[in-house]
């Protein structure tokens, strides 16, 4: 049964306790709470698919506390890291081509060669400074959990932790979008609007 704390530094440095052993955290961000382990541990990552019942065919969104992480995982071209300036930390999610020997599993993003990444914008991820799987805490198919009691309504009995940081300010997914090299494809309509993405020079392909 999970235990839930109140955000603070105490509970983020016991989730991050229990990352760094191999376990799992519903950690709260701007847009859903999120069902966090690391990224390079394998057995950690096949926890978030066996607990959410997720297809391991289905990638898994990689949260990062810097550009610096980024680029350790994927390439990361001009046009990504204007975006990534412009809307990190924050709601968007960027499925770049992962890097050859990049520091996380292959189930993180399921043996394919890209990956999304995010960078939420939470008190904690300074704090829980590692490459993390942050996929939504809920049962696939189900909504996305705004607050850590629905965390807890949903998942409670098999997550040992679920930082509880109020309710989400957007309470909707971040908005997905791939980019290769100067062109850009939304995948997933979000948290941020279409047109937010005006004052930049992007060559939008065809969904």
């Amino acid at each position: 049964m999970a235990i839930v704390l109140p955000a603070h530094q105490d509970a983020y440095a016991k989730a991050a306790e229990l990352l760094a052993s191999g376990d799992v955290t519903a950690l709260p961000t701007e847009t859903v709470y999120g069902l966090a382990a690391r990224a390079d541990n394998a057995n950690a990552v096949s926890k978030i698919y066996a607990i959410k019942g997720r297809r391991k065919s289905n990638p898994l969104t990689i949260c990062v506390s810097s550009l610096k992480q980024a680029q350790m995982i994927a390439d990361v071209p001009p046009l990504a890291r204007t975006l990534m300036a412009a809307f990190w930390p924050g709601p968007l999610t960027i499925v770049l081509p992962l890097k050859a020997g990049a520091p996380i599993c292959a189930a993180a993003s399921a043996g394919l060669g890209t990956v999304g990444l995010r960078m939420p914008d939470a008190d904690w991820v300074s704090s829980i400074d590692m490459p993390l799987v942050l996929p939504s805490a809920n049962t696939s198919g189900q909504p996305s959990p705004r607050t850590a009691q629905d965390v807890e309504a949903d998942l409670g009995a098999k997550i040992p932790l679920i930082i509880d940081g109020g309710p989400s300010k957007y309470g909707t997914d971040s908005t997905v979008i791939s980019v290769d090299g100067g062109t850009a494809k939304l995948l997933r309509a979000g948290a941020i609007k279409a047109n937010d993405f005006a004052p930049y020079s992007i060559d939008w392909l065809a969904p």
